[in-house]
């Protein structure tokens, strides 16, 4: 009985952090699939793409925790998700040039 209680707790436990880490994955995974995306797009140097990647992995996992803990339907996630989407445009506009902004606004208007 006892080893089947551990057991138990051994795979529960295993699936909790199997699942975190999926998360963390998907959001790193998504966030090196728009990075790269904007660099054909946009044409950056290396040393931008390392900021451009960290800022869009900052937003995905913040979108995540926010899908996470807030109903989709509510007014607080259009809320959250409004104020997280504003930070984000900011941050962006403050690692490109004008130029390569302007093609960023084009690649989120067409998302």
């Amino acid at each position: 009985m006892k080893k089947t209680l551990k057991l138990s707790f051994v795979a529960f436990v295993f699936a909790l952090f199997s699942n975190v880490a999926l998360a963390q994955s998907t959001a790193k995974e998504d966030a090196m699939l728009q990075t790269k995306e904007l660099k054909q797009l946009a044409n950056f140097e290396m040393n931008a793409f390392k900021t451009v990647y960290a800022v869009y992995l900052k937003y995905d996992r913040k979108l995540e925790s926010i899908k996470k803990h807030i109903d989709e339907d509510t007014m607080p996630y259009m809320e959250a998700t409004e104020k997280l989407k504003n930070v984000f445009m900011k941050d962006m506009k403050a690692v490109l040039t004008p130029e390569q902004y302007e093609v960023f606004l084009t690649k989120e208007k067409l998302k």
